[in-house]
This record gives structure tokens, C-alpha cells and sequence, in this order.
């Protein structure tokens, strides 16, 4: 996956216009455009800015091969509560997901 793909698909997870993210990091709307359609690149300083922002790593923004999944908003909120529950009432919460699942299939 190309550094584009990933910092647009970072946005996007983020539910950012270009506008919005430019403003934030403090560069162009059509800055923002290049980076994601693979036209330029970030310098170093940038791909910092931007790995902070994001919270991932600047190793896996310029990997290639990477098959780490980005979570979106709503994944991270639900990890965050499960996090928060006693052990127990995880495995409860395990069990009631697996079977909401298999009645969906």
C-alpha cells in the first residue's frame, strides 16, 4: 500500500476533510492532495507531524508491505470500553459478539 492510500485512508478514518487536516498539520490543501495521490512526499519533519497526528509509526507510513489495519473511530471507542471491563465481563461480551455474528451468517 502506497504512503497515499494510507495517509488518505488515515483522513478519511478520521473523518478530516483535506481542508481540515492541512489546517491542523499547517500545510496546504494541495499539499494534502499530492501527498495522497502519490504526487510528492512529506519531508522528514513532515512524516513526523503526521505519524504524531495519526498516532502510528513513521515505519509503517513508508512500509510497503505492510498489513497493519488502521482502526476506524467507532473500533477504537469499542476497544476503549472493552478495555475498561473486568475480565468476566469481557468474555461476556466475547460471547454475546459471537453470537450476534452467527446469527448473521
Amino acid at each position: 500500500m502506497s504512503l497515499g492510500i494510507k495517509l488518505k485512508s488515515l483522513r478519511v478514518k478520521a473523518r478530516k476533510t483535506l481542508e481540515e487536516f492541512g489546517n491542523e498539520i499547517g500545510v496546504s490543501i494541495n499539499t494534502v492532495y499530492r501527498w495522497e495521490h502519490d504526487k510528492s512526499y512529506p519531508r522528514r519533519y513532515m512524516l513526523d507531524v503526521v505519524a504524531k497526528y495519526y498516532e502510528v509509526t513513521i515505519e509503517w507510513l513508508i512500509s510497503d508491505n505492510t498489513v497493519a489495519k488502521v482502526l476506524s473511530l467507532d473500533e477504537n471507542e469499542l476497544l476503549d470500553m472493552i478495555r475498561q471491563l473486568p475480565e468476566d465481563n469481557r468474555n461476556k461480551v466475547r460471547g454475546y459478539m459471537d453470537s450476534m455474528i452467527a446469527n448473521e451468517t
